[in-house]
């Protein structure tokens, strides 16, 4: 007898079901995420090389930090000297030419360390010597400054 009792309650809950709305389950809202654009660091190093060759201190300039630091021949350039610097080698250096002995970079800092070469358009000697870059990449505009360069010439190299 209690079998009976529940078959229109059975009966009941089965077609408030079947006649209830049919709602889809809501999907998660997403969260639009667009992918960080960064600048390849091995871009930055060629610019830095081409900004040389192109004797374009204003180019030179605009590739490195507002704090970048100068160590010449293991003597530092003061930072109010650095324009400076940029305008006089980078206004007549010529045919700089850079070989790379090791680089590498992580998520905000790039290296590249090695051998260089070029003339004057001043004079025909041949310089030569080493070089160490450091650059970070700007949270700003996810580009990359030269913020450290070492650079250490011999003297009157002749080919």
């Amino acid at each position: 007898m209690k079998t009976f009792n529940l078959i229109p309650l059975m009966a009941f809950v089965f077609l408030m079901g079947a006649c209830g709305e049919k709602r889809e389950p809501e999907a998660p809202e997403a969260v639009a995420e667009s992918p960080q654009e960064f600048q390849d660091p091995n871009d930055a190093m060629s610019s830095w090389h081409n900004a040389w060759n192109s004797r374009d201190p204003k180019q030179i300039q605009g590739l490195a930090a507002s704090d970048a630091v100068l160590v010449l021949n293991g003597r530092e350039v003061p930072a109010d000297s650095l324009a400076g610097f940029y305008q006089e080698a980078g206004s007549v250096m010529k045919d700089l030419e850079l070989r790379s002995l090791k680089k590498g970079s992580t998520d905000h800092l790039a290296y590249d360390t090695g051998l260089f070469t070029h003339s004057y358009t001043t004079d025909t000697t041949k310089y030569r010597g080493s070089y160490t870059f450091v650059w970070e990449r700007t949270d700003e505009d996810n580009e990359w400054k030269v913020k450290a360069m070492n650079i250490s010439d011999t003297r009157n190299y002749q080919e």
